[in-house]
């Protein structure tokens, strides 16, 4: 099995779509055909990533 990458625009992206949509992650991770643990671990990244733009810094960039 190959395992696909995502990019940050598409992570931030479907976060998005999950907090307008109101749904369960559960709910969301089974619409995108993902495992919970991949959906939580780009809330740490995208939250990661907040913390760094407000601390001044580079942010997400890749």
């Amino acid at each position: 099995m190959i395992r696909q990458r995502f990019s940050l625009k598409f992570k931030f992206g479907a976060l998005k779509l999950a907090i307008e949509r109101g749904v369960s992650i559960a709910q969301f991770c089974r619409e995108l055909e993902r495992a919970v643990s991949v959906l939580r671990s780009w809330m740490r990244e995208a939250a990661l990533a907040l913390v760094r733009v407000a601390a001044g810094g580079m942010g997400a960039t890749s």
